[in-house]
């Protein structure tokens, strides 16, 4: 895409030009100055021949990288091809995908001035690889860059997440066991949760910790906590529901098993009397 193209497309829509941007080799930054000089390229020899790999150490952040937190509104996000797919744009030159068209009166084609942002195929599959390879890297660094982080920790096949401040993956699961651990592992062996295929009686229900994001304050926590209890309390509501109807089921059934009792008694002593008469 030529640099006059990308600068027109950012003016149309930034968060379209910027995803665009970041499949691209040597991104060129939100104010279009970055170049390939400013990336660090290493070349890797082997028997097939020079692979050269770019480190993406300037699109983030710098003079004229994009900020880091901008950056990480995209990565929060999963992405697809059909994501990519998606994009649009009415800018000549600043499109690699097909033009759109609409149907006269007369059901003949007819050509706007909208595309395709991306081509379709096996490129758009490489972009996207590409996007989530960086985005990947943004989610990390975001990580690194705050210490007070939320992490989401899956235990057992719970149906909801709970959730910790930490610095690391690794500081959340040492606070899970110090904190956590026994509450969990006496509330599975009660069969509280689902404790899934790998549970061990000994150590517990396994446990999954993920990055969610950098934390914005204790309104954060709180609300996915509480989100998790809820869903606690929704599953218990639907246990005590399903234990009401198991008293009635059992009520139904002794009051049936004791008429049962009551015919065949009967039914004995008026077929016996009337064999003795």
């Amino acid at each position: 895409m030529k640099l006059s193209a990308y600068k027109a497309l950012l003016e149309e829509c930034p968060r379209t030009a910027m995803i665009f941007d970041l499949t691209e080799r040597f991104p060129r930054g939100p104010q279009a100055k970055l170049r390939s000089k400013h990336y660090t390229v290493i070349e890797h020899e082997n028997w097939r021949g020079t692979r050269r790999e770019v480190k993406d150490d300037a699109f983030v952040g710098g003079e004229f990288g994009y900020d880091l937190f901008t950056l990480y509104e995209l990565a929060k996000k999963s992405w697809w091809t059909s994501d990519l797919r998606d994009l649009k744009t009415t800018v000549p030159g600043a499109h690699m995908g097909r033009q759109h068209y609409t149907y006269d009166a007369e059901g003949r084609p007819e050509y706007v001035e909208s595309w395709d942002l991306f081509k379709h195929g096996p490129q758009l599959t490489r972009r996207l690889n590409t996007l989530e390879s960086r985005l990947r890297g943004v989610r990390k660094l975001v990580e690194n860059a705050s210490q007070a982080n939320l992490y989401g920790l899956t235990v057992g096949n719970m149906e909801a997440d709970v959730y910790l401040f930490a610095d690391s993956e690794q500081g959340a699961t040492v606070q899970y066991d110090l904190m956590l651990k026994a509450a969990f592992n006496s509330a599975a062996q009660r069969k509280a949760f689902r404790t899934g295929y790998n549970y061990d009686e000994e150590n517990g229900p396994s446990i999954r910790a993920r990055f969610h994001g950098p934390s914005h304050g204790p309104h954060e926590i709180m609300e996915k906590n509480q989100e998790c209890s809820a869903k606690l309390r929704e599953i218990n509501a639907a246990r005590l529901e399903k234990i009401e109807e198991l008293k009635i089921a059992i009520e139904a059934s002794e009051e049936l098993a004791q008429m049962i009792d009551m015919f065949t008694i009967n039914t004995c002593a008026q077929t016996f009397e009337e064999e003795k008469a």
